[in-house]
């Protein structure tokens, strides 16, 4: 993580994850301060809360993205 943190030359990178996957990184959040900017349901899986920290994700891209009936209906595969 701080080499991550040292290319993006930051320690609050806009991130963003899934509601139900939170509790796995809440050490990460409380030790770098990270702030909870939005959540937003549906925007990268229907039915599903998208929480974005340090950071706001553009609504147009949501819109386009709920009203994109391919990621809802199609499964993806992908190959190691």
């Amino acid at each position: 993580m701080n080499a991550s943190f040292e290319f993006l030359e930051t320690t609050t990178p806009m991130i963003t994850m899934p509601s139900e996957k939170v509790q796995y990184f809440l050490h990460f959040i409380f030790k770098n301060k990270w702030e909870i900017t939005q959540i937003i349901e549906g925007y990268y899986v229907k039915d599903a809360d998208e929480v974005v920290f340090n950071g706001k994700l553009e609504e147009k891209v949501n819109n386009w993205i709920a009203n994109n009936s391919i990621f809802s209906s199609h499964t993806f595969a992908i190959n190691t």
